[in-house]
């Protein structure tokens, strides 16, 4: 799952979170890139911060979506 995570720090950039479900037994993990976003192709190891799940079958980062200004 791929979303454009609006700007989750302020800084007036829109950040990006693109998830893996399937990864580490279906576990998962999220990968935050914070913007400005430079263009062409990211790589996982340039996230700002991944998150993973906790446990096979957690499926973290199956879906996302736009969570607003938090």
């Amino acid at each position: 799952a791929e979303q454009g995570a609006a700007d989750l720090d302020g800084d007036g950039s829109p950040e990006l979170a693109v998830g893996g479900a399937a990864i580490d037994a279906d576990a998962g993990v999220v990968h935050v890139f914070r913007g400005p976003l430079p263009t062409g192709q990211l790589d996982t190891a340039d996230a700002d911060r991944t998150f993973h799940g906790e446990a096979a079958g957690d499926w973290l980062g199956q879906e996302a979506s736009d969570v607003g200004d938090v």
